[in-house]
């Protein structure tokens, strides 16, 4: 086991993470609330907010 990752890289790594984390799982809790929506609108929706960070709540909701 040799570790190639330096402390300050975990620490930013980490810190990157955890801003994309709880930005995606605030709109997933939102989401969630959401009973009319499948799962596989919620995978989608995640994988399009990855790709498009900046319009994350500007996305468009079909059947709401």
């Amino acid at each position: 086991m040799k570790q190639s990752c330096k402390p300050q890289h975990l620490l930013a790594h980490a810190q990157e993470v955890a801003s994309v984390t709880s930005e995606i799982s605030r709109v997933v809790m939102q989401i969630w609330c959401c009973k009319k929506l499948h799962r596989k609108k919620i995978l989608v929706f995640l994988l399009f907010s990855f790709k498009e960070q900046n319009s994350i709540m500007s996305f468009e909701y079909d059947e709401i």
